[in-house]
């Protein structure tokens, strides 16, 4: 088992071409995965565009490593690969909540690993690049903590709690900090693709900051994506100011995509940008990072929609992706469940408290008032 900083392999480059810092955080099961991650953004950079990676991993094994270094070694964007495991004690002192596995909290420990990055990317190992990353690093983070995608536009969609079963338990655990998800100013935002400001993380002591309000937290049944949550109420705790958010199309989550699009180049229509950006609704929307954010993954019976392509940049690093259609049907009953069990509900809540008076007025009429005063303290 490692428990150090190891560096895979280090090539120096001359001639003063850009190197952008790409960190992934991913276990052994997810080296494919991450490996897509990495490929695509290397098929999809510019000649003069040159990229280092770092891995951040608790458990690869050497097969893993040799399996990521066969693909990239290769390629003229790379210039860096760097493997950087987390220590013992680190590990075992992250805390196992929900479905979440404790590698989504490492980018969490992004500043105490890698403390002479500045600025980086940080990207989930559940995207895909479709573009060049130059545009999205020169995104000025300076005196912020981050910049990333808003869910607002998403979570003010009433019909998302059908696709996010995380929606109104987020809603209550914020409702009860004081954290407005859909305020204009303090947008929630995803953490599956940012720009760190690691000098600001370090200076505002980010990383015991996020772990502590995660352990005070830990109980709620409500903190259902807890190391997204502690990204979001830091920055909330900051001040308004403290995040830069970035156009949709760094982060097109698959679980909202209703419409179809051209399986050769991805570009989305015009209904689908009007849902994702809020600005130049009636052009095309081409997206650069695909965010395969929901329980359906091209690796696990993703449809043909926004997996096509996935597929194809996996068959080229040497992994070939069946698609189970029995895991499409299971996440279509699924979604069915959710509609019944938190969509319905939603809704009779949403009509008591809209007519709430309304109501009131009736059963003052109707009932004897021993009966009013039995159920009043109920509406």
């Amino acid at each position: 088992m490692h428990n150090c900083v190891g560096i895979l392999y280090e090539i120096i480059l001359f001639g003063g071409n850009l190197q952008i810092p790409i960190v992934l955080a991913i276990n052994s099961a997810y080296t494919k995965q991450a490996t897509v991650v990495m490929y695509s953004a290397l098929k999809n950079a510019k000649q003069s565009t040159k990229y280092s990676f770092f891995v951040i991993t608790h458990d690869l094994k050497d097969s893993d490593i040799k399996f990521i270094d066969s693909v990239l070694r290769s390629h003229t964007n790379l210039t860096d690969l760097q493997i950087i495991f987390v220590s013992d004690s680190d590990y075992n002192s992250i805390p196992l909540i929900g479905r979440f596995g404790r590698e989504a909290f490492f980018r969490l420990f992004i500043p105490k690993l890698l403390p002479n990055l500045d600025k980086l990317i940080y990207l989930d190992s559940d995207t895909m690049v479709l573009s060049d990353l130059t545009q999205l690093f020169d995104t000025n983070v300076d005196g912020k903590a981050y910049a990333a995608c808003s869910e607002k536009r998403l979570y003010s969609y009433k019909w998302n709690v059908l696709v996010c079963r995380d929606m109104q338990s987020r809603f209550e655990f914020f409702d009860k900090i004081g954290f407005d998800i859909l305020d204009n100013q303090t947008h929630y935002t995803n953490s599956g693709v940012m720009i760190i400001n690691n000098k600001y993380w370090i200076q505002h002591n980010w990383l015991d900051r996020a772990m502590n309000f995660v352990a005070q937290n830990i109980g709620d049944i409500n903190f259902s994506c807890p190391d997204q949550d502690a990204l979001n109420i830091l920055a909330w705790q900051d001040g308004v100011d403290s995040r830069v958010y970035l156009d949709w199309k760094y982060n097109v989550s698959n679980n909202f995509v209703l419409d179809k699009c051209d399986k050769q180049n991805l570009v989305l229509q015009a209904n689908f940008r009007s849902l994702y950006y809020d600005g130049n609704s009636g052009k095309d929307f081409e997206p650069a990072i695909i965010h395969y954010a929901g329980g359906i993954k091209p690796w696990n019976g993703g449809t043909e929609l926004l997996s096509a392509k996935y597929r194809e940049y996996a068959k080229e690093i040497g992994w070939n992706i069946k698609t189970n259609t029995i895991n499409v049907f299971r996440w279509i009953l699924n979604f069915l469940i959710k509609f019944i069990l938190f969509f319905v509900p939603y809704g009779l809540v949403k009509f008591f408290f809209k007519f709430k008076v309304k109501i009131k007025l009736f059963l003052k009429a109707l009932l004897p008032k021993f009966m009013i005063r039995f159920i009043k303290k109920f509406i």
